[in-house]
């Protein structure tokens, strides 16, 4: 019975010292409060990995297996200041890079901001920019462009280069057209429209067909009308005015004639019936 109760102590005692080793092991959470109204646990969660400077951009490969970083700051010693891709194996958490002499230290071009993995995975593609040198005319340049690396098996080596010439902005593209607009240019402009505009309407009134000869005739004589001098102008309104009266006149008279026919139309018959 003793035996037996000693056994029990030590195997308690045992439980206990495991119990305290592992709360020692594993220190308490407490968080810190950041003055950007962020929160700051401790200790920090997951495993920090050591990579090249400013990675800028993160992508996935399409397989979920690896994270690639653009890394476009101004290098460590460790890249010999060069930028790089760094690989991130999301299976082992190793991380490894792959500076690219191209952009080192004394280079005229840098990685942008901008890579993606291409459909198949077997391919990363880094924007490239460059303001001493945009059109990469110096030896050892690249320009503006996009750099594409082979990727094989989280292993990054360079492929090829597509160079991108610079593109002119919409401001620079309208500030052109106005300096070579000229002041006169935009009622020349107008002039040939409504030229333009004349000729359509004076070939559709030609095209209306042998029916509307008359038609044709008053918008010819009204098109003719507008071009000559107000004088011209007054004179034909004045005859047309006493053309007018004369007609009336005449209608008058023949109402009148017709008049007279009728009375003595009801005479004769008056006379007949009597």
């Amino acid at each position: 019975m003793i035996r037996f109760s000693r056994i029990v102590l030590l195997a308690g005692l045992f439980v206990l010292q495991m119990l305290v080793l592992r709360a020692q092991e594993q220190p308490a959470t407490s968080s810190i409060s950041l003055p950007t109204s962020k929160t700051l646990t401790i200790p920090t969660p997951g495993r920090i990995g050591a990579t090249n400077s400013f990675p800028a951009t993160i992508v996935i490969s399409p397989d979920g297996r690896y994270a690639a970083l653009l890394n476009n700051g101004y290098g460590t010693q460790e890249t010999m200041a060069m930028q790089s891709i760094a690989v991130l194996d999301l299976k082992t958490n190793q991380i490894t890079e792959y500076p690219d002499k191209r952009f080192g230290e004394d280079v005229h071009q840098s990685y942008f901001l901008g890579m993606v993995f291409g459909s198949d995975g077997k391919h990363l593609y880094a924007s490239v920019g460059s303001i001493t040198d945009p059109t990469g005319e110096k030896p050892g340049d690249t320009g503006n462009g996009i750099a594409v690396y082979s990727f094989t098996n989280g292993k990054v080596a360079p492929e090829r280069f597509i160079a991108i010439e610079p593109q002119l902005l919409a401001a620079d593209l309208l500030s052109r057209a106005r300096a070579e607009l000229g002041p006169g240019h935009a009622a020349d402009h107008q002039d040939q429209r409504q030229h333009d505009i004349d000729q359509m309407v004076g070939d559709g009134v030609q095209q209306g067909g042998e029916g509307h000869g008359d038609q044709r005739q008053h918008h010819g004589s009204s098109d003719h009308r507008r071009c000559r001098h107000p004088q011209e102008i007054d004179h034909d309104r004045n005859q047309d005015e006493a053309a007018a009266n004369s007609h009336d006149g005449a209608d008058e008279a023949d109402d009148e004639a017709d008049g007279d026919h009728g009375n003595d139309g009801q005479v004769n018959l008056g006379t007949l019936e009597a």
